[in-house]
Parts: C-alpha cells; sequence; structure tokens
C-alpha cells in the first residue's frame, strides 16, 4: 500500500515542493494550509508522518502538535517540524518531546532522507 503522509504550511510554494520531493519515492502528500486545516483532514485520515510549519497564522505547528497528543487517535503519529526561524522555544519542545526539526534553507536534502526511510 501506498505511504501517505499530511504536510501542514500556510506557505504554497513549500506545499508543492514538498509534495513534488515525495512524489519522486511514490508517497502521496495531503496538504493542509494551516493547523485547522489539518485536524479536519484528520478526522478521516490517518497518515504515516505528519510535517509541519512552526510559524503559521492561526494556530502554530507548536498548538497543532499539543492538540494532536492529546487526541488518542494522533498522538502516536510521527510528526516533524520545519521552520525557517531559529525559535528557542522550538528548540526545546522538539528535544522535549524527541521530535525532529528541519531548516527550511536545507529542506530538499532533509526531505530526501526522510522519504527514504518511509520506503
Amino acid at each position: 500500500m501506498r505511504k501517505q503522509i499530511l504536510v501542514v504550511d500556510d506557505e504554497p510554494l513549500y506545499l508543492e515542493l514538498i509534495t513534488d520531493v515525495f512524489a519522486i519515492q511514490d508517497i502521496k502528500v495531503l496538504t493542509a494550509p494551516n493547523g485547522n486545516a489539518a485536524l479536519t483532514l484528520l478526522t478521516t485520515f490517518h497518515p504515516a508522518l505528519i510535517i509541519s510549519d512552526f510559524d503559521m497564522p492561526g494556530m502554530t505547528g507548536l498548538e497543532l502538535h499539543s492538540r494532536l497528543l492529546r487526541d488518542d487517535k494522533t498522538k502516536a503519529i510521527p510528526f516533524v517540524f520545519m521552520t525557517g526561524s531559529a525559535n528557542q522555544t522550538l528548540r526545546e519542545y522538539t528535544k522535549q518531546h524527541g521530535l525532529r526539526l528541519f531548516n527550511k534553507n536545507d529542506i530538499v536534502n532533509n526531505l530526501s532522507r526522510l522519504s527514504a526511510e518511509l520506503k
């Protein structure tokens, strides 16, 4: 069965880039432009992985991850943050929760490694 992931980012360019990188590995990508849209998708979709931007309007990636942890259906889904900022709160949060943090400046290399791991 083809693996499926969810990517959450308010920047369409990154959604397209990430979709293209995973398509090469035959991994289907569903996208959401914000945390609320992601939560809606997750009511009917259980991805193998969630990749989320940190800084988004309305609901940050931290808020999204915190909400997922409170739900038995979503708390075990592997979660990766990506950001273009050097936010100390995010760095501490990812360390505390054992999550990966990718810098958007090197996103293609990071995603290539991640997609190979999903195979």
